[in-house]
């Protein structure tokens, strides 16, 4: 169990070391990112025929912020690496750009399939087990695979079946973590090889599960910190309130930015053969 904490915190070391700069040249590149999330939050996220906005408005901004996004996202990769360059922090628009956005493109494909399946497997497990608890209570029918009768599952639950929701809720949060941190190293790899790099970044990994899902969850704790303090801040109406909603928004995509950028630039780089990095298995 110590190879795992000891190569957690070798990781999250050279994270912190790399930080400053990174959130120096954030706070540049994602300026024009930072304005189009402002109308992008402003068109709200419910779905559906009552919702205030249509989708395509909702998407479209979504489509602007991610263009957007990945210049900037490659110039930090770069200086993450150790190869921006100077001018304009890094920021470019040439091979590193298209090869990220088709790396993007090609993980979010990946993300959403496997992470996807899982958490309909979850769902079908909240179910089964719904049933089986009306079943031995003997209680009246309930369609639990309606939607709106969702929060009523957990009415049949004893102690036995909300131990059996936590634990398997539990393995499927480790489980989308270790995953999505491993596939996520497509990101950095992409710049350092200079080819698109998907399912390929996945070997890099190998063998090490426990080091690798504990680094991300650490990863995840603090962004989820990060993105709950900022919700906390609230945003008026008129002027005052879109600046404070942009001065938010700059402020969220530059730490977020900069974090996973040091972050998974720390993590390629502690997983590259010879780096003496700690194996966990």
């Amino acid at each position: 169990m110590m190879q795992p904490i000891l190569f957690t915190l070798a990781v999250w070391r050279s994270t912190l070391s790399r930080l400053p700069a990174l959130l120096l040249a954030a706070g540049v590149v994602l300026v024009p990112a930072a304005i189009v999330a402002v109308p992008f939050a402003l068109t709200g996220h419910r779905f559906g025929p009552e919702a205030d906005n249509p989708w395509l408005v909702w998407l479209a901004w979504l489509a602007v912020l991610i263009t957007l996004s990945v210049p900037a996202a490659a110039a930090l990769l770069r200086r993450g690496l150790g190869r921006a360059r100077s001018e304009w922090f890094g920021l470019e628009l040439g091979q590193d750009e298209r090869q990220l956005a088709l790396s993007l493109a090609l993980t979010g494909v990946l993300a959403l399939t496997v992470i996807g399946v899982a958490f309909l497997l979850f769902v079908a497990f909240l179910s089964a087990l719904a049933l089986a608890s009306r079943a031995a209570a003997n209680a009246p029918e309930l369609a639990v695979e309606a939607a709106e009768h969702a929060p009523e599952i957990g009415a049949y639950f004893g102690t036995a079946e909300w131990v059996a929701v936590w634990v398997t809720g539990a393995a499927f949060a480790l489980f989308s973590i270790w995953f999505l941190t491993r596939l996520l190293l497509a990101f950095p790899e992409t710049v350092r090889l200079g080819k698109v790099q998907a399912m390929a970044a996945l070997g890099l990994s190998r063998g090490r599960m426990f080091a690798v899902t504990l680094s991300g969850a650490v990863f995840v704790l603090a962004a989820s910190a990060i993105v709950w303090a900022l919700r906390l801040i609230p945003h008026g109406e008129g002027l005052a309130g879109t600046l404070v909603l942009f001065g938010t928004s700059w402020a969220g995509l530059t730490v977020t930015g900069a974090l996973v950028s040091a972050f998974l630039t720390a993590l390629d780089d502690e997983l590259q053969p010879g780096t003496g990095g700690a194996a966990g298995t």
